[in-house]
């Protein structure tokens, strides 16, 4: 592996190369030596070229580094770290970053080979944008399902109207879908949270939908692989709110949610449900009681206010079931649309 090399100016598909990459592809790495060479592979082997990958290693203490210090490519860099966590990791390979726009990947993650001609097609399409995104598919337990905006089906490509509204329905791009414009993170000066082990990533996707607009594809080109060892998902059982809601609960209440305010709230709501779900099943009864009768004057969340009902009562087992059928009954509403 050589340091990064300014590319020589050519033709590629219409477009001409200069010296600044037009993505940087941020990965940051911790122990996921079973992962990180297919994670690399799908950078290298996508269909529009004009990248440099930066990997991030966050301390790792298997053999992750030494994999990618084995792979010879011009564009890739290694960089190295004390273990700060995620958000540090991502953060340093901001600060690194050549490129026009910076994608981020999970070093467990993987891209589709047309991944990154996909938001090169959506910032030509949209290039007043700030961050662009395109489905993913989520890998747990050997299932693989596809996961988008429902309610934007009808659309390939569009920029998000609303987007909490849309998000209280599913995480509708993740991570390693999803690429923000450099300038973004100096012009409104705004970095992920360090110190946060989980819902670091969506403080600032929450950010940029209030303060700025992202484009969306529904094609899904990334694949996020949820529940692998030494991943923040493996075995999570989430009882208390996270910093990302508490910030956005504090915006809410003084004001400062300008766009999506209505919807920002029924989404601050289901979320304060879920956890009662939650709390039922992993943690506090009382807690969960806690929480639902909080959110008893939520509006329009009747059947998961029921739903949280029935988790505090009835048997642990019975929790997957429901889940999995009322996610099945919203993917059928949607694909019929």
């Amino acid at each position: 592996m050589t340091p990064v090399t300014v590319l020589e100016c050519e033709l590629y598909d219409d477009y001409v190369f200069m010296s600044t990459p037009f993505f940087s592809v941020v990965i940051p790495l911790y122990n996921k030596e079973n992962y990180i060479e297919k994670c690399i592979r799908s950078v290298i082997d996508q269909t529009f070229a004009d990248f440099e990958i930066i990997v991030i290693d966050d301390g790792s203490l298997d053999g992750s580094a030494c994999l990618v210090e084995k792979v010879i490519d011009s564009r890739l860099r290694l960089l190295k770290q004390v273990n700060s966590g995620v958000a540090a990791a991502r953060n340093a390979g901001i600060l690194a970053a050549q490129g026009k726009y910076i994608a981020f990947l999970d070093a467990d993650d993987w891209y589709e080979k047309n991944f990154l001609k996909e938001i090169l097609d959506l910032t030509q399409d949209f290039n007043r944008c700030d961050a662009y995104a395109t489905g993913y598919f989520r890998h747990k337990n050997g299932v693989k399902k596809d996961c988008m905006a429902y309610v934007s089906r009808q659309f390939e490509r569009y920029v998000v109207k609303d987007f909490y509204k849309d998000w209280s329905k599913g995480a509708f791009f993740c991570a390693s879908s999803c690429v923000v414009n450099v300038k973004y993170f100096w012009e409104k000066n705004k970095l992920f949270p360090v110190g946060e082990s989980m819902g670091e990533d969506q403080e600032l996707w929450f950010h940029i939908a209030e303060n700025g607009a992202i484009a969306y594809s529904n094609k899904c080109l990334s694949n996020y692989n949820q529940g692998t060892e030494n991943s923040l998902s493996f075995g999570s059982k989430i009882t208390k709110e996270l910093p990302f809601i508490s910030r956005l609960k504090s915006r809410l209440n003084k004001g400062d949610v300008h766009k999506f305010a209505d919807s920002a709230r029924g989404f601050v709501e289901r979320y304060e449900l879920e956890l009662s779900i939650s709390n039922s099943v992993h943690g506090s009864k009382l807690k969960a009681i806690q929480l639902l009768w909080e959110n008893r004057d939520a509006k329009g969340w009747g059947r998961l206010k029921l739903l949280a009902l029935a988790m505090i009562v009835v048997p642990r087992w019975f929790v997957g079931f429901i889940r999995k059928l009322r996610f099945s009954i919203i993917e059928k509403k949607y694909n019929s649309q």
